[in-house]
């Protein structure tokens, strides 16, 4: 079942649709911030909502948190508006919008992440399935150093 769009949903779901890096929540937390300061309200942080407009008391109402950012995010990955890359070593997770079937590059140094496109041949996960397990999905992520660290290396 899929929970009900609100507009900070909707918000996050538009940054990690028009981000091309697999953003992380903290990214798209402070993108969404950005976005929030841009409608003009920086100004009107320690008002009452008595002192606002109703349309100023409205956008002060669409402010979001850190917490509503990570929550929202796990909650689309979980129905299917975008993919969680979970993270593995010291990098955070990271958000994507393509669902189509493809697989990730990453950077072993700075974590950024890459879509690529490879031909595999199919896998036989019979030999998996034989342990007992049932399979339910498989990731195959790519790991180097991508060029900007590279050159940091020289």
């Amino acid at each position: 079942m899929q929970r009900r769009l609100t507009k900070q949903k909707e918000l996050i779901l538009d940054i990690v649709q028009r981000s091309c890096d697999h953003p992380t929540a903290d990214e798209v937390y402070a993108e969404a911030k950005k976005l929030l300061e841009q409608m003009g309200l920086s100004d009107k942080a320690d008002y009452y909502p008595h002192q606002l407009s109703g349309g100023q008391q409205q956008r002060v109402k669409d402010d979001i948190s850190r917490c509503t950012v990570y929550r929202n995010l796990h909650q689309l990955a979980e129905d299917g508006l975008i993919q969680e890359i979970t993270s593995i070593g010291q990098f955070p997770n990271r958000y994507d919008f393509n669902l189509s079937h493809h697989y990730h590059v990453v950077c072993n140094e700075c974590g950024k992440i890459e879509d690529v496109e490879v031909n595999l041949s199919p896998l036989d996960i019979r030999e998996v399935e034989s342990t007992g397990f049932k399979v339910t999905g498989v990731e195959i992520i790519f790991r180097g150093v991508c060029p900007k660290c590279r050159t940091k290396e020289i």
